[in-house]
């Protein structure tokens, strides 16, 4: 047989280079710079001290009562209308000898007119006594004493327990002046008689 002939063909290989994928370049890693939350300091309010207002005391002005002059009246007129010519003996232990207590003493003031003076000032005293008789008449033992007139017009001296006057000590005649405003002057014989025997 006939060898069979040889063929020569010639492959022509182009040869080409590798294809490789290309590793991914990455970029180089980008570096973002930290933020940090802005941090703002806490700013506190400023308290400030309560500043209390300064409480000044307040200053009234003193009021001074109006002094008015003292106006006498005029034209009254006064009258005794009870306790003149008493006569009482003196009882009881309270003091050595006892004591004589008399009735209350009145005195009614009128206006020019006739009037009750209301308000008018009577001022009680004694005018004449023995000199060793202690006359009392206000719980002191004061020898004088002022009363008021009231609304009809009276003065009434009752200040010793409601008794016009107390006596003790002595015996003998007793006389009790009473003086108005407007110059009116009274005068009630009273009498402490001498211890029976």
């Amino acid at each position: 047989d006939d060898a069979p002939t040889s063929s020569h063909r010639t492959w022509n290989f182009i040869l080409q280079p590798e294809q490789v994928p290309s590793a991914e370049i990455k970029s180089p890693t980008e570096v973002k710079p930290e933020i940090k939350p802005e941090v703002k300091p806490e700013v506190k309010p400023e308290v400030k001290p309560e500043v209390k207002p300064e409480v000044k005391p307040e200053v009234k002005p003193e009021v001074k009562p109006e002094v008015k002059p003292e106006v006498k009246p005029a034209g009254l007129k006064a009258s005794l209308i009870s306790g003149n010519f008493q006569s009482v003996s003196r009882t009881g232990t309270d003091v050595p000898g006892g004591k004589a207590n008399f009735a209350p003493i009145k005195v009614k003031v009128v206006t020019a007119n006739g009037q009750p003076a209301a308000g008018v000032k009577v001022t009680f005293s004694v005018a004449s006594k023995p000199g060793d008789m202690v006359v009392q008449l206000d719980p002191a033992g004061a020898s004088s004493a002022v009363v008021t007139t009231d609304a009809d017009g009276i003065a009434t001296l009752n200040l010793v327990s409601g008794f016009g006057l107390s006596c003790h000590s002595a015996s003998g005649a007793v006389l009790i002046s009473a003086a108005t405003e407007g110059g009116n002057k009274l005068a009630a014989a009273i009498t402490v008689p001498a211890p029976a025997q």
